[in-house]
């Protein structure tokens, strides 16, 4: 017997069909099919899951006007905000970091696509692959001070090092990382 004061139970089918302003899958792979991109009626629709929109239906859903926010573009800040976490930075300063962050992000790819003409996820992939390459060669390269921050990372992710010694300094990495 389903408790009323819980609201309404929803056929599952008829999720994407729902009167609401963002409508965000969170549970399975490829949920948003060709079959029922046509049923979506939010104008934006910002994953939780990973890949919840198959290929197809994206392509369906952009034709239709509706802001398809690429699920790693809308999945990012979990892994930042838990490696702020894990670093022993309180939840308030995590919050505020991430949400700065991932606000500005993504209001760029946003209006990259726009001016560009393109879909969200095109712009999405080409900034996350420049930003990989950019990146790379610094972690490919050994340095005297490279080999002591990924010691002392090894060091402290086994629990050698208290967390009280470690946010400060991580505060100030993100804080000079992130801004």
């Amino acid at each position: 017997m389903l408790d009323k004061s819980l609201g309404d139970a929803i056929e599952p089918a008829s999720l994407t069909s729902l009167d609401v302003d963002i409508f965000c899958p969170c549970a399975i792979m490829h949920s948003i099919t060709s079959r029922n991109a046509q049923s979506v009626q939010a104008p934006i629709l910002c994953p939780g899951a990973n890949v919840p929109v198959s290929d197809e239906a994206e392509v369906t859903l952009e034709q239709r006007g509706i802001l398809c926010i690429p699920d790693f573009v809308a999945n990012c800040g979990g892994v930042l905000g838990s490696s702020m976490s894990r670093a022993g930075l309180n939840s308030s300063r995590v919050a505020s970091v991430v949400s700065r962050r991932i606000e500005t992000e993504t209001a760029h790819v946003i209006d990259t696509a726009r001016r560009r003409k393109r879909t969200l996820r095109s712009v999405a992939s080409e900034i996350a692959s420049a930003r990989f390459q950019q990146m790379k060669p610094q972690y490919e390269t050994s340095s005297p001070s490279r080999a002591c921050f990924r010691a002392a990372v090894g060091v402290y992710r086994r629990g050698l090092i208290p967390g009280a010694l470690v946010s400060p300094i991580a505060g100030w990495y993100f804080d000079k990382r992130w801004r």
